[in-house]
């Protein structure tokens, strides 16, 4: 949970600078959604050496592959480049988003071009899956970033409520996945798409596990 939320929470402080090369249909963002965001990662930057915040997200991302059963050649490359995002602080979004389109390319075998396509359609989506939802994304971001800054665990009240809030979101991000990879999939050869779709599916089936998790929060079990 901690991982989705600095992604999209650092996508909205990145948005106002993209917006201009993405053109007029890119989403608009408000000088006061910018400050939120930027309070986020300045909580973010509170919880110490992102090196020791690294070694508690993996430890507890591995135990959920494992009990999940995300054992397959998909799953694991979706761990492995988990693992490698994972490294670099969320407040190098850049950084983040060139290692994840260095290994997406590589893996399908994408051009110069369905590169540029895949990582600009991506930062429209989430810009503004960002933006329609932020009013639930900042006070989460907010109260996950400063429990861990205390050092405190978090409790099972919080990720209940955690768990409301991001739902909608967790549906609307299932829909931009469609939109960006069905796109992505018209100008494919037909290998490429044939393991796109593969490792779209791997996708599907972790997004349901995960949905049917936020729903055991949702009911208080934790």
């Amino acid at each position: 949970m901690m991982r989705s939320i600095q992604l999209l929470s650092m996508c909205l402080i990145c948005a106002a600078g993209a917006s201009a090369a993405l053109g007029q249909d890119g989403p608009a963002v408000t000088p006061e959604q910018i400050k939120q965001a930027e309070e986020v990662m300045k909580k973010t930057q509170e919880m110490g050496p992102w090196e020791n915040n690294t070694q508690v997200i993996e430890e507890a991302t591995d135990k959920i592959f494992e009990q999940q059963g995300w054992n397959s050649e998909a799953d694991q490359f979706t761990r492995t480049i988990m693992r490698d995002i994972s490294k670099i602080p969320p407040w190098e979004p850049v950084k983040r988003q060139e290692v994840f389109l260095d290994a997406f390319s590589e893996r399908f075998g994408l051009t110069h071009d369905q590169r540029t396509q895949f990582g600009n359609d991506l930062q429209r989506e989430g810009m503004t899956l960002t933006i329609k939802h932020f009013k639930d994304i900042i006070p989460v971001a907010l109260d996950a970033a400063q429990t861990r800054a205390k050092q405190e665990p978090f409790t099972a009240e919080q990720v209940q409520e955690w768990s409301y809030r991001l739902k909608p979101l967790m549906d609307d991000g299932l829909d931009s996945i469609q939109r960006v990879s069905t796109r992505l999939e018209k100008t494919m050869t037909p290998g490429q798409r044939g393991k796109l779709r593969t490792g779209k599916a791997s996708f599907i089936r972790r997004h349901r596990d995960v949905d049917k998790m936020m729903a055991n929060r949702k009911a208080g079990k934790w």
